[in-house]
């Protein structure tokens, strides 16, 4: 078995490896405009930006601690990970600019990742970083097969 997977990896090495791209494989940045306001937090309210220390404070009131994925399992251990995280359910954008301001993000991800064809993004959580908050460097990965191979791709 071990000699199996051994060599899966080793194929999918090769197969990575012969990959031919203008773009990286992951894509990082800074953002230098202020996001726009509009972000409504449930048993909140309205959150105006930039976000301020006691802003922060009441939304993880809300929040819970972020788990990670260790194999098949997920695990809160603030060792590894001290985060905090809100659901997407738990919040919305109000302000008509965030859809423009996340296409941006989208056109400057795809343009870093070589992919020529529109992308979009889904919001899946909110996660809020304290001071000293952190996430350790670790090894994730999610391969779903696909026809479009922009489908999904997961690196963490």
């Amino acid at each position: 078995m071990a000699e199996t997977i051994a060599k899966s990896g080793e194929n999918i090495l090769t197969a990575l490896r012969a990959i031919e791209t203008s773009g990286s494989f992951a894509s990082s940045g800074t953002v230098d405009e202020t996001p726009p306001a509009g972000i409504f937090i449930d048993g909140i309210g309205d959150i105006p930006m930039p976000l301020s220390e006691t802003q922060a404070r009441e939304i993880i009131t809300k929040c819970r601690q972020a788990p990670y994925g260790r194999g098949s399992d997920t695990i809160v251990d603030t060792s590894v990970r001290n985060t905090w995280e809100l659901d997407a359910a738990q919040f919305s954008f109000r302000d008509p600019r965030w859809s423009e301001f996340v296409q941006r993000l989208c056109e400057d991800v795809a343009e870093d990742l070589g992919i020529e064809t529109p992308i979009r993004a889904e919001i899946y959580k909110m996660l809020i970083y304290e001071e000293g908050g952190q996430f350790k460097p670790h090894t994730e990965y999610a391969l779903h097969i696909s026809s479009d191979p922009f489908e999904y791709m997961h690196c963490d």
